[in-house]
């Protein structure tokens, strides 16, 4: 997708002309060509920055789908096709099927090409991003610092993807506590970025996106606040008013204004962000619950106290809808509702972070 960005195309550009190419691709070849699959995957790679992620993983799948067909399972396009749908799959909130492509990605690449090539490192490191959000952090640092060495080998030390291991190596080590080398980390990943990518670029928004959530776990919240408002206006400049991604920055900013006490603008973001996962993912989507729930924590800050239980009831519904009555999400989300009708007795009282 970098030569998308690097061209200053839009993505509706991107996706007339994606559409275009893979129209003209049909009437040269027919409907099962590699090079219909290939165009197949790129249409997928644009619906999926607009985070229309259902269509994109219908195309990759029929990406995939031609390519087993055309080619066996051991080949490359196969190999690409299924990091590809790993992809989707992990934007979607999938990350144990996505986990399973990589995997199954790696080992084609492995079987066909050997160690140390360009392609596995960053499979790898896909790999490895998934495993952290898994909570597999210990295997996550072990593949991450393996993709690492293996890009730095083959790229050296300035290269977008290098850049992007660093990152995703200070997001591991901050999710094990280790914050003062993960900052340091993703400092580095953002300085890389800035250099390499220019001022505006998907990857430069998500570095400071990603910094911007370490400091305000550090409580550095002036610092954090522009941090994010950088990656907020970058994103809204990218992917347009309403996207995926701007909804995580959204969040993270009502985070940090609930951290300076500012809850009716934190109120608002939750709000908004809430309002685009829905209309992107869904009315029922688990990943809606954790915007869900820091909205209905705020609405208890601030008193709202039927607003704040009917917000965490939706919690609780959407999460044993897909997790179960014996998941910790939804005994969480029965000890929140606990604390609602003990406000409710107790008026004076100001709610805290569940």
């Amino acid at each position: 997708m970098t030569w998308l960005w690097s061209c200053a195309i839009r993505l509706p550009e991107a996706e007339a002309l994606q559409r275009e190419a893979l129209e003209m691709r049909r009437k040269l070849y027919g409907n099962e060509h590699a090079e219909v699959a290939e165009s197949l995957n790129n249409l997928a790679l644009v619906l999926r920055s607009e985070s229309r992620l259902t269509e994109a993983e219908k195309l990759h799948r029929a990406a995939l789908a031609m390519d087993l067909k055309l080619f066996g399972h051991d080949h490359l396009a196969v190999a690409t096709s299924l990091n590809n749908l790993a992809l989707t799959l992990d934007a979607e909130g999938n990350p144990a099927a996505a986990e399973s492509c990589f995997r199954e990605s790696l080992g084609i690449q492995k079987k066909l090409l050997g160690d140390d090539q360009p392609g596995l490192a960053i499979t790898l490191d896909n790999l490895a991003f998934v495993l952290r959000e898994e909570g597999k952090l210990d295997e996550a640092e072990t593949v991450e610092r393996q993709s690492l060495e293996m890009q730095l080998k083959i790229f050296g030390p300035e290269y977008p993807s290098v850049a992007t291991a660093i990152n995703n190596l200070g997001l591991i080590l901050a999710a094990q506590g280790k914050t003062i080398e993960a900052e340091k980390l993703l400092r580095e990943a953002l300085a890389q970025r800035r250099k390499l990518l220019g001022p505006a670029h998907p990857e430069l928004a998500a570095s400071l996106h990603h910094l911007a959530v370490l400091m305000r776990e550090e409580k550095k919240l002036d610092e954090a606040g522009c941090l994010e408002c950088e990656a907020l206006a970058m994103r809204k400049n990218l992917f347009g008013e309403e996207n995926l991604a701007v909804a995580d920055s959204l969040d993270n900013l009502a985070l940090i204004r609930e951290d300076e006490h500012q809850l009716a603008d934190a109120e608002g973001l939750f709000q908004e962000a809430a309002a685009m996962q829905k209309n992107f993912l869904g009315n029922d989507h688990p990943n809606l619950t954790a915007t869900l729930d820091n909205l209905a924590r705020v609405l208890h800050e601030e008193g709202k106290l039927s607003e704040s239980e009917a917000t965490l009831l939706r919690v609780l519904e959407i999460r044993r809808k897909h997790f179960g009555d014996a998941h910790p999400s939804v005994t969480a989300s029965l000890l929140e509702l606990t604390n609602v009708p003990d406000a409710k007795e107790n008026p004076g009282r100001r709610g805290g972070r569940p």
